[in-house]
């Protein structure tokens, strides 16, 4: 596997975290690290880093983190 980071853009809320990480989990992926930042407007950025198998893998899991209520945005982040 290979370590992917991803940035996850939501509303600041416990329950779309916890859906967020229940999508990585349910799709087989194991997380390397997360890192949550909050701000006054009620928003959160996660950033994750996860250990991929393919190019599939990450995408499916992507889309499924895109489908969770709450979920402005879900990017790859290079470098």
């Amino acid at each position: 596997p290979r370590k992917i980071r991803i940035r996850v853009g939501s509303k600041n809320s416990a329950i779309v975290l916890a859906n967020v990480m229940r999508s990585i989990s349910d799709s087989g992926i194991d997380i390397g690290s997360a890192k949550i930042r909050t701000d006054p407007g009620n928003q959160a950025e996660q950033t994750f880093e996860l250990w991929i198998k393919d190019l599939t893998s990450l995408n499916r899991v992507m889309k499924e983190i895109g489908k969770v209520r709450g979920v402005a945005s879900v990017e790859r982040v290079r470098g």
